[in-house]
């Protein structure tokens, strides 16, 4: 049976496709959504925009999530998944956001 990939994986695969295969590369930078919908079978709503920006030797990017209304603290099994380095976190499309396999 066929297991859902997370959001991190799904990622890595991305960039590891980008890296070998430069049509798909260029295919992704100029049109991001069409790239994902067809390559990957992602339903991505019309309200939702996505840009990608490529690094450079001395130039990089870090990405992060919208701010939460109302800052939480973490559970104690998330706390310990953050410190063991076990973090798998993303937003979703519907722009709510997970961290350590939690969703909130």
């Amino acid at each position: 049976m066929p297991t859902e990939k997370s959001w991190t994986e799904v990622q890595n695969d991305i960039t590891v496709k980008s890296l070998k295969d430069v049509k798909f590369r260029q295919q992704l930078v100029s049109d991001p959504k069409a790239t994902l919908s067809k390559e990957y079978g992602i339903v991505i709503p019309k309200d939702i925009t996505i840009h990608v920006h490529l690094d450079t030797p001395t130039e990089f990017h870090f990405t992060l999530p919208p701010a939460l209304s109302e800052p939480r603290k973490l559970t104690e099994s998330e706390l310990e998944s953050v410190a063991g380095g076990n973090v798998a976190g993303g937003i979703f499309l519907d722009g709510s956001w997970c961290v350590g396999g939690v969703r909130g």
